[in-house]
């Protein structure tokens, strides 16, 4: 598999993710209540997930596997602007590749 392989479907994966960071984000604007309070209790809880990994428990395993998913799912809504750039980009890579 080659890197040609690869770049149609990260471009659509990277489309889809600009749609879901867009509804999260736009959920999370139109939710009652301070939305820069909401963004910083998902950082915290990105925080305590990272600091639960860390811990060195029988949970840290655990938690290790979770916290990639629980960074994409919540990335959107703890820092906005960095899901929307880095799913543009990766967007852009696919769209421009010479494949």
């Amino acid at each position: 598999m080659n890197v040609c392989d690869l770049a149609k479907p990260v471009m659509w994966w990277s489309f889809a993710y600009i749609l879901y960071a867009l509804f999260m984000a736009g959920g999370a604007v139109l939710l009652p209540g301070n939305t820069s309070e909401q963004f910083s209790k998902s950082r915290a809880a990105l925080k305590d997930s990272w600091q639960k990994v860390g811990a060195g428990t029988w949970q840290s395993p655990f938690f290790a596997l979770a916290l990639p998913i629980l960074w994409v799912a919540l990335l959107p809504v703890a820092y906005p602007l960095v899901a929307f750039v880095a799913s543009v980009t990766l967007f852009g890579i696919g769209l421009w590749s010479p494949c």
